[in-house]
């Protein structure tokens, strides 16, 4: 039984086994190494999340998602409704040629709030309409 485990790094018959760290612990091991000695310290391109939340690199669909939250305001819906939907669509669309990007979520958020808010100002403009016309007055 390797004692490694208990700090020792003995095995039974008296010889010494090599601990290794966890691959975190290597990782910044080296980071350090290469700060200390001038080198260049890499950046990782995973996103971080403010990139999740706020996805700069697909200003479509950040924008799409802005506008369709605007156009819950009463009468701006009618215009910008329509304009979180196309620019939903051209978000949703540069995911697809490529496929890193982020702001998929906005995207559909952009789409998806934009045809209700549209949806809800122009069929109330037309019951309004529709209403005044044939009301009696």
């Amino acid at each position: 039984m390797a004692l490694c485990q208990h700090m020792s790094g003995l095995h039974q018959n008296g010889s010494v086994q090599k601990c290794h760290a966890p691959e975190w612990v290597q990782q910044e091991t080296a980071r350090t190494e290469r700060y200390e000695s001038g080198k260049t310290i890499g950046v990782d391109v995973t996103p971080d999340a403010l990139e999740t939340l706020i996805p700069t690199k697909n200003k479509q669909a950040l924008m799409g998602y802005y506008i369709s939250v605007f156009s819950l305001v009463p009468v701006f819906g009618l215009g910008l409704g329509p304009i979180a939907i196309w620019r939903g669509i051209r978000g949703w669309n540069a995911i697809k040629v490529q496929p890193e990007l982020p702001g998929k979520a906005h995207a559909i958020v952009a789409i998806t709030l934009g045809s209700i808010t549209t949806l809800a100002h122009w069929g109330t403009l037309i019951l309004i309409m529709y209403n005044l016309r044939f009301s009696g007055r």
